[in-house]
């Protein structure tokens, strides 16, 4: 009896020691995290797995010499990527630290290189909130991933574990429901530094749990949810505003697990099937009779963070009103 008592005391240690070690997700369901742990094997070992893979900048090198329209938006962002400019808004640096990324993985150019470190450094050492932890967590997960080659092994410590520490702060916010857009911005991105760090030696336990976290929330969450809301007519119930806000965060989610694992979300997803209709029917560029649903934002224009996730409705799902 007393080896029995012994035995439970050490397993409530155990499961305590396990709850305490990670921030607890809201409604986390431990058995379907089961089911999908055999999932995160296939995740690719080598750098960069987000997006694009080592194999595929060759073409891309092609594809910009070859297309001016492309050659001429990548200019832009060589020029940029080449000087020492970066906003100190936490909204917007990560989403620079991504582009600086990209410039120098296709340029090779060392210039870009330090210009991108330069920016990583500067978020390591930023104090985020709810809304803009989640994007540190994701730019530095990208650096880490997209630079893994080039970066000193004590620069991708610091900057996995940079990542991994604000991925873990986004759990002391409060996990909203599937249909709103706060879900997707404040949790979503906690797969990038899942995906990024997988087995990579920091803190291997905690990168899992936010791998399965963050590919459970896709999948049983944020997919059904688009299901529902938008299958068939696409749209977004919160308004033209809100689904601007975060729809780009949620498309590039769904390419982030299809790109990382080979695994393609996009083949049997409808949910934004429908939703470049949706925006043609609300901004009514024709006759410009713009429809005012909700907190509709500029009535002025298109938000260009449509255009951040349009591109891949028309690539994954052949949408034709989408390339237009």
């Amino acid at each position: 009896m007393l080896k029995f008592y012994i035995i439970s005391a050490l397993m409530f240690l155990f499961t305590f020691y396990c709850l305490a070690d990670f921030p607890n997700l809201r409604q986390r369901d431990t058995a379907r995290q089961e089911e999908l742990r055999p999932s995160l094997e296939k995740i690719r070992k080598d750098h960069p797995r987000i997006f694009c893979h080592s194999e595929d900048f060759l073409e891309i090198r092609k594809r910009i010499n070859s297309t001016p329209e492309i050659k001429e938006v990548y200019g832009w962002l060589l020029e940029w990527a080449r000087s020492d400019q970066y906003y100190q808004n936490l909204w917007a640096t990560p989403n620079q630290l991504i582009a600086a990324c990209i410039a120098y993985r296709i340029s090779q150019e060392k210039p870009v290189f330090n210009h991108a470190v330069a920016i990583a450094d500067y978020l390591m050492n930023s104090k985020g909130d709810s809304w803009t932890l989640p994007r540190i967590a994701k730019g530095l997960a990208f650096a880490y991933d997209w630079l893994y080659d080039d970066l000193t092994q004590e620069q991708r410590q610091r900057y996995g574990e940079a990542s991994l520490n604000s991925a873990k702060e986004c759990y002391k916010t409060w996990r909203h429901s599937d249909f709103n857009n706060h879900q997707y911005l404040e949790y979503g991105p906690i797969l990038y530094t899942g995906i990024a760090l997988l087995h990579e030696g920091i803190d291997d336990r905690a990168v899992e749990q936010l791998a399965l976290d963050g590919l459970n929330l896709l999948v049983d969450h944020f997919m059904p949810a688009h299901d529902i809301v938008g299958k068939g007519d696409g749209g977004w119930h919160e308004s033209m505003s809100y689904h601007a806000f975060f729809t780009y965060e949620f498309a590039h989610l769904i390419e982030l697990w299809s790109s990382a694992s080979g695994e393609d979300l996009w083949q049997n997803f409808t949910g934004l099937d429908g939703d470049s209709d949706w925006h043609l029917y609300c901004n009514r560029p024709f006759d410009e009779g713009q429809l005012s649903i909700a907190d509709i934002g500029d009535r002025n224009a298109f938000s260009i963070a449509n255009a951040q996730y349009l591109v891949l409705l028309q690539n994954k799902r052949k949408d034709g009103l989408a390339r237009y």
